[in-house]
C-alpha cells in the first residue's frame, strides 16, 4: 500500500471514499430521510414492521463480509460487535422484560416514593401507576392550578391511599425545605427525578436566569434530593429506587437548546456512575432515555422545527411509566423508542468527536439556525 505511486495513491483513496459512501453513509441518509419524511404507521403493525426489519438487517449483516474488502474487516468485525451486543439488549428489553410486570410495592416493600414534576406528563403516569400499585405518593411540582388539579383528581381516583402536595420550583435554590418538610415523617423509598423542561434560542443572547432556573431544574436539583434521600434509605438499610428521567436529546450535540440536552446528559452519567456504589447495598437505581413524549413538553419549542417533527413520533406519558417500573433492578439504563435507538446507533457508526465536528461545521446552514438568527436581529433592530 505505500509503495503505490501517488497517482494510484489518489485512485486508491478514492475507491475507500466510494464505498465508504456506498456501505455506510447512502444507507444511513436514507433510512433518516425516510424516517422523517414518511407519517408513523399504525401501532398494531409495528411488531411485524420491526420483525421484517431485523430480518433484512441480518441478511445484509450476514452478507456483508462476502461483498465487501479485506481492508473493511476490522470494522465491519467492530461494528458487528457494537451494533448487535446493543440490539440483544434492546430485543431482550422489549420482548421478553417488558411482559414480565414488576410490582415496586412488593420488590422494595415500599409505602412512600416521591415524584417530581407530577403534575402532568410522564410525571403524572408515574404517579397514577404508582397508586396502582398501593404505594402512597409526595407530588412535586410548580405551585399552581395544574398541581392543585392533578391531586385533587388523584385522591378522587384513589381513597384509600395517601397523597401529599408539594408546590415548589425546583429552578430556584430554597426548592429543598418544602420536599423535606413534607417528607419528615415518612420512609421514602421510590425517588424519581422525573421534573425538567427544555429553552430555546442561542445561549448567549437567552436570559442568563432563565438558564440557570433551567439548568437548575434539569440537572442541580437531582443532587440534593437524591443525596438526603439516597442517605437516609443507607442509614436504615432500606431497599429502594432511584429513577431519572432523561431524553435522547443527550445523546447527541443539540444547539439552540443548550441546557436541555447538556443536563440529561448529566442525569445519565449522574445515574451510571452512583448506581454502583448502591446497588449491593439494595437501591437501584434506572436512568431512562424516552422518544418525544406527548406531554406539555411542545409548548416550550418556540418554533424549533427538529422538535415539530419529531412531535409526530410521540407516544403517551403511560409508555415511559411501565418502562420504568420494567427497568428496575433489572437495568441501569433504558433506551425508549425508535427515535432514541435510532440516534444511539447513529453515535455507534460515528465517532462522538467527529460528530460534534460535522454538527459544528453545519448548523448554520439550517433552517432553525437562519430562523433564530432573523429573530435575533429583528429584535435588536426593534430595541434600537
Amino acid at each position: 500500500f505505500f509503495r503505490l505511486s501517488s497517482r494510484d495513491y489518489k485512485l486508491r483513496m478514492e475507491d475507500i471514499k466510494n464505498q465508504l459512501s456506498t456501505y455506510i453513509l447512502n444507507p444511513i441518509q436514507d433510512v433518516i430521510g425516510r424516517v422523517l419524511a414518511t407519517t408513523p404507521p399504525p401501532a398494531a403493525s409495528w411488531p411485524t414492521l420491526i420483525l421484517d426489519c431485523i430480518k433484512k438487517t441480518t441478511d445484509t449483516i450476514v452478507f456483508m463480509p462476502f461483498n465487501s474488502p479485506r481492508w473493511a474487516m476490522p470494522f465491519y468485525v467492530a461494528g458487528f460487535a457494537s451494533i448487535t451486543t446493543y440490539l440483544g439488549v434492546i430485543l431482550y428489553q422489549n420482548i421478553v422484560l417488558d411482559n414480565i410486570k414488576v410490582n415496586l410495592a412488593t420488590k422494595y416493600n415500599a409505602k412512600w416514593a416521591l415524584v417530581t414534576g407530577a403534575s402532568s406528563g410522564i410525571g403524572r403516569a408515574i404517579v397514577e401507576k404508582l397508586a396502582g400499585q398501593g404505594i402512597n405518593v409526595v407530588m412535586a411540582a410548580l405551585k399552581d392550578d395544574l398541581l392543585d388539579s392533578s391531586f385533587e383528581e388523584i385522591c378522587a381516583a384513589f381513597p384509600s391511599l395517601e397523597f401529599r402536595k408539594v408546590g415548589v420550583n425546583l429552578g430556584r435554590q430554597d426548592f429543598m425545605e418544602p420536599i423535606l418538610k413534607a417528607t419528615d415523617d415518612i420512609d421514602v423509598t421510590l425517588v424519581f427525578n422525573n421534573a425538567g423542561f427544555i429553552t430555546t434560542g442561542f445561549f448567549a443572547y437567552t436570559d442568563i436566569g432563565r438558564s440557570m432556573a433551567n439548568f437548575n431544574c434539569n440537572a442541580a436539583a437531582v443532587l440534593p434530593i437524591t443525596h438526603h434521600f439516597m442517605a437516609k434509605m443507607l442509614e436504615k438499610k432500606q431497599r429502594g429506587l432511584f429513577a431519572y428521567t432523561s431524553s435522547s436529546a443527550g445523546l447527541v450535540p443539540s444547539p439552540l437548546s443548550v441546557i436541555y440536552p447538556s443536563t440529561k446528559s448529566f442525569l445519565t452519567f449522574f445515574a451510571t456512575s452512583v448506581a454502583p456504589e448502591v446497588k449491593s447495598k439494595g437501591i437501584d437505581v434506572v436512568v431512562v432515555h424516552p422518544s418525544p413524549m406527548m406531554t406539555n413538553f411542545f409548548q416550550n419549542s418556540d418554533g424549533l422545527s427538529v422538535l415539530d417533527s419529531f412531535k409526530r413520533f410521540a407516544v403517551g406519558p403511560s409508555v415511559i411509566a411501565d418502562v420504568i417500573f420494567n427497568s428496575a433492578g433489572r437495568f441501569v439504563v433504558r433506551d425508549q423508542g425508535a427515535i432514541t435507538i435510532i440516534l444511539r446507533l447513529i453515535t455507534k457508526v460515528f465517532d462522538a468527536n467527529l460528530f460534534a465536528e460535522m454538527v459544528c461545521r453545519t448548523a448554520h446552514t439550517t433552517g432553525d439556525y437562519k430562523q433564530f438568527e432573523q429573530r435575533h436581529l429583528s429584535a435588536t433592530n426593534n430595541s434600537a
